[in-house]
């Protein structure tokens, strides 16, 4: 930590300013988590500016919270750079967090929204979302967007939110068609929505079956699995000495070899791995839990990961490669490595769009290829349902042989 000491020298060493101790604590841990010393500098110097306001109003430790440090950032001069003003708020958002954290300054107290609200609606839309489908990352913004949309429409049509009870199917008809040619990708948020509308007791009847299923967006009739030739290629080609060539063997691996979904891949937990039983929790969909055997590939690759790539103290099992290796928010990440997969093996996208999914479709079809059943299959994939698993049979033609009957010839008795 000695290297660090030029970066805590901007402030006088006999500042009385009670803010100074915490100001050089909070650099110093930017300094220990890996933070480049131009970061490192960069931080101080938007956290001088904070401190300085601070000292100017003659302000106590008991008269600092959250939002008067947010009062403290929109008092500072302005540089009129953008640059430089998003680097202000970043600072204040970490040092904040850093003073909350350490107990020197109270948390901003949440604001409830208003009962009856829309904004109570969405909230308790995101704690259904989270708590009771096990969804998280970038599509509970997008369902509040929906919901948000749903509620004007609606509202338009028999008046406030509680009047969400007399919502017909003649009016999800209409919201539909209102959105037909610009947003069918909202089809499955709309049916998520007016499930919880009808969980919550908003609706009396759950109008989720009002809405269709999604038109077919592969015009080029492409299939929905990777063979199992090109999953390796993608494999092979991530497969790497630097950190996040590791980590994104690992993930992909994970999905390939194990059928684990993209947002199952990012909430893995590093107590979840079972080293001397050989086997893994797997925190799937619903808040549901399984354990599934790790092969022996797999395993190696996580080691090599853990070993060699890995750094923080997040104990989540794939975090991000640069300070302050924080866990993922979203299955992005694992996206994005799977288009650097293809990029790398000059491989073409399927139908332009890159999707995890094609990974555990392509696991289903390589047991299915070597005589595993539909029940089997559906035990891997961890599905709840037979029905979920069936999809597969369309592939199967050796079983569906027996079941077509023969042509019809003329002047033959059927």
């Amino acid at each position: 930590m000695a290297s660090c000491t030029p970066l805590l020298s901007a402030l006088p060493p006999t500042d009385p300013h009670w803010l100074l101790p915490h100001r050089n604590a909070f650099l110093e841990s930017l300094a220990a988590q890996g933070y480049a010393v131009r970061t490192v500098k960069s931080f101080r110097l938007m956290v001088d500016r904070l401190c300085a306001e601070a000292r100017a109003r003659g302000l106590e430790p008991c008269a600092l919270d959250a939002n008067v440090v947010r009062e403290l950032a929109d008092a500072c001069p302005r540089t009129g750079t953008s640059h430089m003003e998003r680097e202000l708020a970043m600072a204040t958002r970490r040092f904040t967090a850093y003073l909350v954290d350490v107990g020197v300054i109270a948390p901003a107290p949440p604001t409830p929204p208003p009962p009856g609200s829309p904004e109570q609606l969405c909230a308790e839309l995101n704690h259904w979302l989270r708590n009771h489908q096990g969804m998280f990352g970038n599509r509970l913004p997008t369902h509040r967007r929906v919901l948000q949309r749903i509620i004007e429409f609606c509202c338009t049509a028999t008046g406030t939110i509680e009047d969400l009870a007399a919502v017909t199917p003649d009016v999800i008809f209409a919201f539909l068609a209102d959105c037909t040619g610009t947003a069918d990708w909202r089809l499955p948020y709309v049916r998520n929505i007016l499930r919880f509308l009808f969980w919550s007791g908003r609706t009396p009847h759950d109008l989720s079956d009002c809405v269709p299923g999604e038109p077919g967006r592969r015009p080029d009739d492409s299939p929905r699995h990777l063979e199992a030739s090109v999953v390796q290629r993608l494999l092979e080609a991530v497969r790497g000495d630097c950190a996040i060539d590791l980590r994104d063997h690992a993930m992909l691996l994970l999905m390939a070899r194990l059928g684990l979904r993209a947002q199952e891949v990012v909430a893995a937990r590093l107590d979840d791995i079972d080293w001397g039983a050989g086997r893994m929790l797997v925190r799937g969909k619903g808040r549901q839990l399984d354990r599934v055997p790790v092969p022996v590939d797999v395993g190696e690759a996580i080691v090599a990961w853990l070993c060699n790539g890995r750094k923080g103290t997040s104990r989540h099992l794939f975090v991000c490669v640069r300070p302050p290796y924080a866990p993922f928010t979203s299955s992005m990440p694992v996206r994005n490595a799977l288009r650097k997969a293809y990029r790398r093996a000059g491989l073409t996208v399927p139908s332009g769009q890159v999707r995890t999914h094609a990974l555990r479709h392509g696991l289903a079809m390589a047991l299915l290829d070597r005589g595993s059943s539909l029940g089997e299959i559906g035990d891997v994939l961890r599905h709840r349902s037979a029905r979920s698993t069936t999809v597969y049979a369309r592939y199967d033609h050796g079983a569906l042989r027996p079941l077509a009957r023969p042509w019809p010839v003329p002047g033959e008795e059927r």
